[in-house]
Order: structure tokens, then sequence, then C-alpha cells
């Protein structure tokens, strides 16, 4: 595989108890805790490395963003209720498939377009 992975990270309730709340093994994905909407509200932002080295090399591998938020004490996957976390990644993978020249390599097209793809699916 390469000098690379892996993160373990556990959110905590630090209720009357103790709780962990969730735990997961991100492999090469930081978890970044964030305020989407300004509203005080907070999210977790990963990317979902399940598609590393699926298409191409490690470097060029779609990485699409996740967003979680805790609800009802329970971490949930949230990516529908802030599609705005998209744009960016939307039109930099868009650009880059855009840009893929037709004399490169085909791992290097199938991983632009997938990376397109899997971003507007999430």
């Amino acid at each position: 595989m390469g000098a690379h992975c892996c993160f373990t990270y556990h959110l905590l309730s630090l209720g009357d108890d103790l709780r962990v709340l969730w735990r997961a093994e991100t492999r090469d994905s930081a978890v970044v805790l964030v305020d989407l909407r300004g509203d005080g509200g907070r999210q977790l932002l990963m990317t979902d490395m399940s598609f590393a080295y699926e298409f191409c090399s490690f470097a060029d591998s779609p990485a699409p963003t996740v967003v979680l938020q805790v609800q009802d004490a329970h971490v949930v996957v949230a990516n529908s209720s802030f599609p705005e976390a998209y744009d960016r990644d939307i039109a930099w993978a868009l650009e880059r498939a855009l840009e893929v020249r037709v004399d490169e390599r085909p791992e290097i097209e199938r991983c632009a377009v997938a990376h397109l793809v899997l971003t507007l699916l999430y």
C-alpha cells in the first residue's frame, strides 16, 4: 500500500455519564469538527477512503466528503442535509474531469470521472 494509514476517532458524550457516541476507524481520513451553517450546530467532516486504489493510484483516488452529525445521541450520515458542503467539491471534480487529456493514461480518466460521479452521489 504505502506509508499512509490509519486514524481512529472517538466522539464522547460528557453528560451525566461518559459515553462513546461514535467510534470510527477512518483509514486515511482525518475528521474535522465544523459548523457548516454558522448556527452553532456541529458537524463532522471526513472523506470516504473506500475507493483508495480502486480505479488508480492512491494520490488520484476519489475520496468523497462525508458529513456526519449527532442526532438523538447517535452519529448519522447527513450528506443530504448539507448540499452546500459539496458545491466546491463538485466544481473541482467537474473541472478535473473536463481537463483530462485524451492521450493520458486510462486510469487518470477513470479516476476523474469516478470522483465527479461519487461526489454527485454523496
